[in-house]
């Protein structure tokens, strides 16, 4: 299937060519007038699509800068979380929200890197 741009500038070519070189004339019962009648209703459709592309960004915009104010209040809660007295960093609610708690943190696990490679000389062939 062709691209819509495709259709439009169709169109807007036909009509051009056809208001230039045959203005009066009707081709297969069909008209200038006519023809451009029929042809409004897919201009007034990509009017409306452009009109509610525009309106989603907007929209995505928004959600965006409300995501932020939400992260930042998340942010603030989670600090709150871990000083209050009951909680804390180290309490079920704080490991829930999928932090590591302190316990997990201090738990002398040693995680080693990749083994060094040797210096060794190539074995010599016999």
């Amino acid at each position: 299937m062709a691209h819509p741009k495709y259709y439009n500038d169709k169109v807007v070519k036909l009509v051009s060519c056809w208001n230039q070189f045959a203005k009066e004339d009707v081709f297969n019962g069909v008209s200038l007038v006519d023809f451009e009648a029929a042809a409004k209703g897919c201009e007034e459709v990509r009017l409306e699509i452009l009109s509610t592309q525009q309106k989603l960004d907007g929209l995505l915009a928004e959600r965006l800068r409300a995501d932020l104010v939400s992260n930042a209040l998340c942010g603030k809660v989670v600090q709150g979380i871990v000083g209050h007295p009951k909680h804390g960093d180290n309490s079920p609610f704080y490991r829930a929200l999928g932090y590591v708690t302190r316990d997990e943190r201090a738990s002398g696990l040693v995680r080693l890197g990749a083994e060094e490679p040797r210096l060794e000389p190539p074995a010599q062939a016999a």
